[in-house]
């Protein structure tokens, strides 16, 4: 961790001191440790474990004149666009916290922005994460180990569908205490409960919803979009953008992954739709196409739905300039 930057104690919130193996708290006398040289303020957690590893890379179309029609319509970019987006609105050199940073997946993209500091509950995908970042911190959403009012922005990209409902007020309430005030919190995406149609075949089978939709993806606390943008107001932030993903559309890949299973049994339909889905996958350019179509139809649908049809919500918030004094403190 860069000597820059100020890391402090989750319990009391005073700046910690470095004591070669490990990190004090001159208050309340708290000691943590150093996992392979990362600051540790959580338990392993075995059920994330080595799961989230990835990187997203630029697109070697990046440069090219069609790349921008591409990012905005391909269903399967969307995130990658709107998360752009939203970062366009910062200024140069902004520090940025990425919350469930895997292995770096969005680094390449948030570095363009300034400095960055990842943080996540996995050791396994912060080993990935250092190669990209020079600030990694194991580290629970529910207790950020950083000063109050100290980021520009927060990042966070299938994060939120993981924290389970008892955790939920705290986790967004640390989201808002860590930002600067006029800063921004990202979320591309959050995992959500939904009322649309795939959802209503979904849960006809709660055995199945909960093996699919819930433990398979470790989805502890699906909420429904106007729950999580009722909560995101209610303590303080600023809607600035907000988009859907997932209502009435899938692309075919995320379509195989929550059907090609029992679920083919209780339906026809779903099953010539998991199979087409999964010829479609074979070939690249025809995957590319029915994405990129997908997406078009998505734009032009996503308007006039609720938007608790979504099973993704794309959420950018500003926290308000005027602090809210029972979060500037946790008790």
């Amino acid at each position: 961790m860069h000597s820059n930057i100020k890391i402090v104690c989750p319990l009391c919130l005073s700046i910690l001191k470095n004591q070669g193996l490990r990190l004090a708290c001159p208050k309340c006398k708290k000691h943590f440790s150093y996992r392979e040289g990362i600051p540790s303020f959580a338990e392993v957690n075995p059920l994330f474990e080595g799961r989230f590893i990835e990187h997203i890379k630029p697109s070697k179309f990046e440069k090219s004149w069609f790349y921008p029609l591409l990012e905005k319509m391909d269903i399967g970019r969307r995130r990658i666009s709107f998360l752009n987006k939203c970062l366009r609105l910062l200024n140069k050199n902004s520090l940025i916290l990425d919350i469930g940073c895997g292995g770096g997946g969005s680094g390449l993209f948030l570095k363009r922005y300034g400095t960055v500091v990842g943080m996540d509950v996995s050791i396994t995908s912060l080993r990935y994460a250092r190669t990209i970042y020079e600030n990694v911190l194991h580290a629970s959403i529910d207790e950020i180990p950083f000063p109050s009012n100290y980021f520009n922005a927060i990042v966070t990209k299938d994060v939120l569908g993981h924290i389970s409902f008892n955790d939920k007020e705290k986790a967004y309430s640390e989201m808002y205490r860590v930002l600067k005030p006029g800063g921004i919190m990202i979320h591309a995406a959050i995992e959500t409960d939904s009322n649309n149609l795939w959802f209503k075949f979904a849960k006809k089978y709660p055995d199945l919803f909960k093996a699919y939709h819930i433990d398979k993806h470790s989805h502890l606390g699906l909420e429904l979009p106007s729950v999580i943008i009722k909560r995101c107001r209610r303590l303080g932030f600023n809607v600035k953008k907000l988009d859907m993903i997932h209502a009435l559309i899938l692309y075919p890949s995320l379509l195989s992954a929550w059907f090609d299973n029992e679920y083919k049994n209780k339906s026809r339909v779903i099953s010539i739709l998991t199979e087409v889905s999964k010829s479609i996958q074979k070939i690249k350019e025809v995957n590319l196409a029915v994405n990129l179509s997908l997406g078009i139809v998505e734009k032009m649908i996503n308007p006039i739905l609720d938007v608790d049809q979504a099973t993704g919500l794309l959420l950018c918030c500003e926290k308000l300039e005027k602090m809210k004094k029972k979060l500037s403190k946790r008790p």
